[in-house]
């Protein structure tokens, strides 16, 4: 594997965990307001 490959592949990699961690936290987020209304 090339450098620019193994740089893309951690470009993709940091996207993809940052995305889902803030998926993941609004998510929880939402799902303590909606529980908190009731």
């Amino acid at each position: 594997m090339s450098k620019t490959s193994i740089g893309l592949v951690l470009t993709s990699v940091c996207n993809f965990t940052s995305i889902f961690f803030y998926s993941l936290k609004r998510g929880m987020e939402l799902g303590f307001w909606e529980s908190s209304k009731m």
